[in-house]
């Protein structure tokens, strides 16, 4: 039996010659805990594998937990899947030790493996099988996104649950993955603390109670549930949507009103939408609420910053700025705040980038910033700041916005920059910034 790469989840299964204990040896078999979808069966063909044994998943609707075996047949690479209900789905090794076979391809057919024998004998004929001829062309799973009418929430749709990830971070996640734990261990029920997660049961087959996701999210308190593999295409988020019907609920979301044999469409409908923690909000869709401009005044080597003293930021210091009045372009905007700041007015600008922040309680401001390399006037404080320059080395970033630290030494050295950031209160959530 060690003859055999055993893998929990093929999605775990790492290409030849990286330092991983999950690296493929071109040309194994491996027994893998995996559902037998299009997306795992590529997987293991564009990893060079000779042949592969998966989970059934109680093969379900459209016949989704095999499908991957048929389509791996179009490149001769032989292909069984084990029944669901003979072993532990997100078991490898519960798989060669019980396993018996369900389905076979004609590429595994054409080796000798057939419905109804043990795992562990076919993974032994599946060793002499015919190579395969090629690869399958790479499938690419999807992550979306969806709005519900009835209450406003932003739902991530994501494939599989091996893409979830921080940003992910209080979200509603439906995935397309089986809702047994990977190898029975709890760390993996997820990989970030998303307020909601939806699985697919796979039939429910041996062992899904005992090494079921959802109790252990419910330690973390995360509401789960699963949907009927009958009512939803497993490894397809968008189909678990749409079409799933509840068929098991942890006692998190039973606290939030799910009963099995309840739409899941129909159940976050009736939910109270969650905080939007997630970069991908910043689509073609977003607006802000404001738009603003942030300004630093540069005379040498030192920088002119301002302690503001009232509105957004009070108390912080800061490049000065403010929001647009109507009619008024960015340039503008930068030129009248510094004016009404300091009492001075910048010259030689030149605008430096763009930063878009998203705040939890839901206001918003669009950014421009700018860089002044001169000005006319003597800087004096004023109703809304205070003067002060700093050593451009020497910016007390601390008693500043968590991101200024991130960007502003970049602009300053006349990069461009690019921000995108979201924050709770004045504490920043999560960032995402190139430069130029």
């Amino acid at each position: 039996m060690s003859d055999f790469l055993l893998f929990d989840s093929i999605t775990s299964a790492t290409l030849p010659g990286l330092d991983s204990e999950n690296a493929v040896a071109p040309g194994a078999v491996a027994v893998t805990g995996s559902h037998g979808g299009l997306y795992p069966a590529t997987i293991a063909s564009r990893h060079n594998l000779h042949a592969a044994i998966f989970n059934d998943a109680g093969i379900g609707f459209q016949n989704a937990g095999v499908v991957g075996l048929e389509e791996l047949d179009k490149v001769h690479m032989a292909a069984a899947a084990a029944d669901t209900y003979s072993c532990c789905i997100g078991s490898a090794e519960d798989t060669l030790q019980r396993g018996v076979i369900s389905t076979a391809n004609k590429a595994a057919q054409k080796a000798g493996v057939a419905p109804g024998m043990t795992v562990a004998e076919a993974a032994g004929l599946l060793q002499h099988a015919t190579s395969p001829t090629a690869v399958l062309p790479g499938v690419t799973e999807n992550i979306k996104f969806r709005k519900i009418d009835s209450n406003g929430a932003r739902v991530v749709l994501i494939d599989s649950a091996s893409l979830v990830n921080s940003s992910h971070i209080d979200q509603w996640v439906v995935t397309g993955s089986h809702g047994t734990l990977p190898g029975g261990d709890p760390q993996y029920a997820l990989k970030a603390a998303a307020a909601l997660a939806v699985f697919n049961d796979a039939g429910r087959g041996l062992g899904t109670n005992d090494n079921s996701r959802l109790p252990a999210l419910a330690e973390r308190g995360i509401a789960a549930v699963n949907v009927d593999f009958k009512s939803a295409i497993i490894g397809n988020a968008e189909s678990s949507f749409d079409d799933g019907v509840i068929s098991a609920v942890n006692r998190v979301a039973e606290h939030k009103g799910a009963n099995c044999g309840t739409g899941l469409a129909h159940w976050l409908g009736t939910l109270p939408p969650p905080n939007d923690y997630s970069l991908a909000q910043f689509d073609e869709h977003w607006r802000a609420v404001d738009t603003a401009t942030l300004v630093f005044v540069l005379d040498g080597t030192n920088v002119l910053l301002i302690r503001k003293k009232r509105g957004l930021g009070a108390g912080k210091i800061n490049g000065p700025g403010g929001k647009l009045e109507s009619g008024e372009t960015p340039r503008q905007c930068a030129i009248r705040e510094v004016q009404e700041e300091l009492a001075i007015t910048p010259a030689d600008l030149h605008e430096r980038g763009e930063l878009r922040f998203q705040f939890a309680d839901g206001y918003s401001i669009h950014v421009h910033v700018y860089v002044a390399h001169n000005y006319s006037g003597i800087p004096q404080e004023t109703d809304e700041a205070v003067p002060l320059w700093f050593p451009v080395d020497e910016i007390p970033y601390g008693e500043m916005w968590e991101d200024d630290q991130i960007w502003l030494p970049q602009v300053l050295n006349r990069c461009k920059v690019n921000g995108r950031f979201i924050f709770d209160n004045d504490r920043m959530l999560v960032h995402e910034v190139e430069f130029k």
